[in-house]
């Protein structure tokens, strides 16, 4: 992995990172309600993530995106990501 590539990764990490939450998620919590909307679940499920478990989510989600894309591409995503939420 490139410094870049590592440096971009840490940065979205550190981002997303949120106190750990408990192991086992109440029965009703939104992320495993399907009727709920994608992006409602996705970020109810970010929120209750570990910093590891990111950590280790972007990790191999880093590695299968470079293998098919160039870092430019990658890049050029978390830009637009960060645009979209207010921190560019």
């Amino acid at each position: 992995m490139s410094g870049r590539a590592l440096a971009l990764a840490v940065l979205v990490a550190a981002g997303c990172a949120r106190a750990p939450r408990s192991e086992r998620p109440a029965p009703d919590a939104p992320f495993l309600d399907p009727r709920r909307p994608a992006e409602e679940r996705a970020a109810d499920l970010v929120r209750r993530m570990t910093v590891a478990e990111k950590v280790s989510w972007l990790r191999d989600s880093l590695a299968e995106h470079l293998s098919g894309q160039d870092l430019g591409a990658l890049v050029d995503e978390a830009v637009r990501i960060r645009q979209r939420d207010g921190r560019v």
